[in-house]
């Protein structure tokens, strides 16, 4: 029963879904959770292959990351916070 429910609010508002999917909405993050670093250009807050997700920076993504997408995780720029992938 939820399923139709959702699907309506989500039809009502597609605008709203892109803007909460694009860009980050917490506080600038400026160390990598994983390494302690500073982010570079693009940060990643992305699930890790040990299983708990974590902000990320480019390095420790490839070390740690388990890839981009629904699920696995996200790719921004750090210094606009606009999603670029994922």
């Amino acid at each position: 029963m939820m399923i139709p429910l959702v699907n309506t609010w989500v039809a009502a508002q597609p605008e709203r879904i892109v803007k909460m999917a694009a860009k980050w909405s917490g506080s600038k993050p400026t160390d990598c959770q994983v390494c302690g670093g500073t982010l570079g250009s693009v940060f990643y807050d992305a699930a890790m292959k040990i299983g708990q997700w974590a902000l990320m920076c480019n390095s420790c993504f490839k070390q740690y990351g388990t890839g981009l997408g629904t699920g696995r995780g996200q790719k921004y720029n750090t210094k606009t916070l606009e999603k670029v992938a994922g």
